[in-house]
């Protein structure tokens, strides 16, 4: 499947909806994406994840 900058995406196995912010080398994609920590506060999380983990979201 083919991923670019911006795509939203999440883990094929579930979690949180995640933007695709770099591709890289060798099928990795740089993805960001906020965790809830309090009602009103959130974490800018980000990770490399393998593009065979992830499918487009149907957002």
């Amino acid at each position: 499947m083919d991923f670019k900058a911006g795509d939203i995406v999440e883990l094929k196995s579930g979690g949180p909806l995640m933007t695709v912010k770099e591709l890289h080398s060798g099928g990795e994609l740089a993805c960001v994406w906020f965790n809830k920590v309090a009602a009103q506060h959130y974490d800018l999380k980000s990770d490399y994840f393998k593009s065979e983990t992830v499918k487009k979201s149907a957002q």
